[in-house]
């Protein structure tokens, strides 16, 4: 039944209190946007204003990973410091960085991916960089990290079996051991991935046909995370 997608979704709020960047004064007149309860509305706003800024302004990029990062356990600062430090590093321009996403947004492969996540952190981790493409391009792309991960491992078998080819669950890693972060030099990672992205779209897909609200990939992300987090039913629609 959609009413479960539609309650998680109602109940979706990620609260970001920006100017708690511990290098906020480094940045004047950046993180100080105010996220509210950080509900959907809020947080689609937050996505706008990205999407307006990050053409021409590295702060928007900066703003985007500590809000990614809030909730790291007390770290988001020391986090956040250490991304916007190897942006800075790599010598990327806000316009660059754009193009770059855009690339990916338009052709979804790894090669692409690869050149976008390459000059915002310096591992292979996925997360932070899957960011960006959600908030540039929310229609079409989820964010991905642990908290998903986690809820697709444990429900994926109930959910993911959706026809047409192509938009199967794959098998989401365990990320309790120690691997603890999706990463893209990872094969079974790199599958979860893709396959996340596709499937979001076909869940965003049905409950656009099923319910009277419009349905985004991110969208369906956003509903379980919220089911991950608060414990509530998602019930499968295939």
């Amino acid at each position: 039944m959609p009413q479960t997608w539609e309650k998680a979704l109602d109940s979706y709020n990620y609260e970001v209190r920006l100017a708690e960047f511990q290098d906020a004064q480094m940045y004047p007149g950046w993180f100080k946007w105010d996220t509210g309860n950080g509900d959907r509305a809020r947080t689609m706003e937050f996505e706008k204003r990205f999407r307006k800024l990050a053409p021409d302004h590295l702060e928007a990029w900066y703003e985007v990973v500590f809000w990614k990062l809030y909730s790291s356990d007390g770290a988001a600062s020391h986090r956040a410091r250490t991304v916007i430090n190897a942006i800075k590093e790599s010598g990327v321009s806000a316009p660059q960085l754009w193009l770059l996403c855009q690339r990916y947004i338009d052709e979804p492969n790894r090669e692409n991916f690869q050149s976008f996540r390459q000059n915002l952190v310096t591992s292979s981790a996925v997360a932070v960089a899957a960011t960006f493409p959600a908030f540039a391009c929310p229609e079409k792309f989820p964010m991905v990290d642990k908290h998903v991960t986690d809820w697709a491992r444990h429900n994926g078998s109930h959910h993911g079996n959706q026809k047409p080819v192509g938009t199967i669950l794959a098998e989401a890693p365990d990320l309790s051991g120690s691997v603890t972060a999706l990463r893209d030099d990872l094969m079974v990672h790199r599958r979860f991935v893709q396959s996340w992205n596709d499937w979001c779209q076909f869940i965003a897909e049905l409950l656009n046909q099923r319910t009277n609200r419009h349905w985004r990939a991110r969208d369906v992300e956003m509903a379980v995370f919220t089911a991950q987090r608060d414990g509530l039913p998602l019930n499968p629609l295939g």
